[in-house]
């Protein structure tokens, strides 16, 4: 025991800075997790409620793999499964959401703080101490990954990727089988490594034990559902081949410009497999392109025992993997974070992940939240996103081929020069285009359309529009503002003056500068009074020339009295 205690303190104090860093690390995703919303004011959803509703189907007596079918293999929906029974035990929230958010969220931030982890122990395999440590904050530092924690549940299936990495690099063919086995059962992409196993262990029984342990942990997970409906385990390939390509090059040259859809009941066990969707596209040419790219690439002579090489091997597998899938959603991202922090460490890196997390967020929640009908906008982020996975895969082929020429440097400086620049300049367009769009939609969808189209056809420029209350000035401001001359009455008189006085003196100022004037009032009580106030002072002076209702909103001119 004393043993045990006199290791782990000489571990602490070689990775003091990192452990403050990790403890950092989890408390803020905890509180993130507990106290935010995926979406900010943007919008206020995520997988997580797609999660709990299949929890909610075992209420029904509706199971995974028994007698309902899943587009993720058996891991992940258990855990649903695992975390909804424990969460409906605890009374709900105002927020019905909270607890099995809250638990989920917890669970899966395990495995966040291991993906951390694993990139600090991959790194010291890879650099010195302190460059690996600089590995691990850049990781910590990003945003993306801790809105992906709060809604989805790419950390999990990542964790058994790297994990498994991490055995390989380390000369554990066993463990590194067994990690990715049991990543291939929580999403099917953590397997990807297995071509590079085969490389990377030098002697045949290496090789074999690696595969064998991959294969009897994807046994071991699979087995306890072979008596119930062994069709079921199939369903997450079949999907893969069902399915739309969505958010990728390939979804734009078939014309969808919309997330990846899943148009079948889960509980509809005669849907799996099935699709109305006929592709336009050569996929097994497509796949045999690739494959050849990458035989070709697995052929060469690389040190297949190098970490860094190893790392950026798999990284390399898996840009070309996503860059055939069908379908590209933006929590995809996290996949490639771990392996630009770690062979990336500099600005060329930081330039990747900002530009990446950029686009990423325009595509999840400018695009689809926002301008859904914009698809020149989704195109946009499409192609850029390919272009950035295009020129990493560059970068994981240089690591591969270590000592570039100085022409190499100076290309690669060239592209992101270009690259900046092309952003700049079309982002400034583009935004301007997306300005004017936003303006045109929110005026459409006002509640005070038609009251603000009616004072635009009856008052001229110049006019004054005096409002008893924020909340329709708020409505008219951002598109009457440049048109008319704006004014809100105090609802507020301090020391001995009162109310009365104070009103007929700012309207007495706005008389005394226009000779018509619209009072417009909302349906508040605040409205109602300073409303009555203000006719009352009006009456005295000016005429009234209309008075019109829209809604809410009640519109009276006046004009002066000759």
């Amino acid at each position: 025991m004393k043993l045990i205690a006199a290791r782990a303190i000489a571990l602490y104090r070689r990775h003091q800075d990192f452990f403050l860093l990790a403890i950092l690390f989890a408390s803020f995703r905890l509180f993130t997790i507990l106290l935010f919303r995926p979406g900010g004011l943007l919008a206020d959803s995520s997988d997580y409620d797609y999660y709990r509703a299949l929890g909610d189907l075992t209420n029904w007596g509706y199971y995974p793999f028994i007698n309902l079918w899943s587009a993720y293999p058996p891991l992940f929906p258990w855990l649903i499964v695992a975390v909804y029974r424990l969460a409906i035990n605890i009374p709900s929230w105002t927020d019905p959401r909270l607890w099995f958010n809250l638990l989920l969220g917890s669970a899966l931030l395990v495995f966040e703080v291991g993906n951390l982890v694993l990139i600090y122990a991959l790194a010291l395999r890879i650099y010195a101490l302190r460059r690996a440590l600089r590995c691990s904050w850049l990781y910590a530092g990003l945003f993306i990954p801790v809105l992906t924690l709060t809604g989805w549940f790419e950390n999990m299936p990542l964790f058994f990727l790297l994990l498994s990495l991490y055995f390989l690099v380390g000369k554990r063919p066993a463990l590194s089988g067994v990690a990715a086995g049991l990543g291939f059962m929580v999403k099917l992409t953590p397997i990807v490594l297995l071509p590079l196993g085969l490389k990377a262990f030098p002697r045949l029984s290496q090789r074999a034990a690696y595969a064998l342990a991959a294969a009897v942990s994807i046994l071991v997970v699979a087995v306890p559902f072979l008596p119930y409906n062994p069709r079921l385990l199939l369903a997450p390939f079949q999907m893969m081949v069902m399915r739309r390509p969505w958010e990728t090059v390939w979804a734009l040259l078939e014309g969808n410009y919309t997330y990846g859809i899943i148009e079948a009941d889960v509980r509809n066990l005669g849907r799996i497999g099935l699709s109305d969707h006929v592709s336009g596209l050569p996929w097994s040419l497509l796949g045999l392109c690739f494959l050849v790219v990458y035989l070709w690439l697995y052929t060469r002579r690389i040190d297949w025992q190098g970490a860094r090489q190893q790392v950026a091997f798999a990284a390399l597998t898996l840009d070309l993997v996503m860059l055939y899938s069908k379908g590209f959603s933006p929590q995809f991202l996290v996949w490639f974070f771990p392996f630009i922090v770690l062979l990336l460490p500099n600005l060329t890196g930081i330039l990747y992940l900002l530009v990446l997390s950029s686009v990423n967020v325009i595509e999840w929640y400018v695009y689809f939240v926002m301008f859904p009908g914009e698809h020149w906008l989704l195109a946009a982020v499409v192609l850029i996103r390919t272009v950035l996975l295009l020129g990493l895969g560059w970068e994981w082929y240089l690591a591969l081929f270590p000592g570039a020429s100085p022409l190499i440097s100076q290309i690669r400086q060239f592209g992101w020069t270009a690259m900046l620049l092309i952003l700049i300049v079309g982002g400034s367009l583009g935004a301007k285009q997306l300005a004017e769009t936003y303006y045109e939609a929110r005026y459409r969808q006002s509640e005070a359309k038609a009251a603000m189209d009616y004072v635009r056809g009856e008052a001229s420029r110049g006019t004054a529009l005096v409002f008893a209350t924020f909340m329709p000035y708020r409505e008219f401001y951002p598109f009457l503002h440049r048109e008319y001359v704006f004014y809100v009455l105090h609802d507020y008189a301090p020391g001995p003056q009162t109310l009365e006085g104070r009103l007929a003196e700012q309207l007495g100022q706005i008389a005394g500068a226009h000779e018509e004037l619209w009072l417009i009032l909302g349906e508040s009580t605040s409205d109602i009074r300073l409303g009555d106030l203000a006719r009352n002072w009006l009456q005295a002076r000016y005429d009234q020339v209309r008075e019109q209702q829209f809604g809410p909103v009640r519109l009276l001119s006046y004009r002066k009295k000759k």
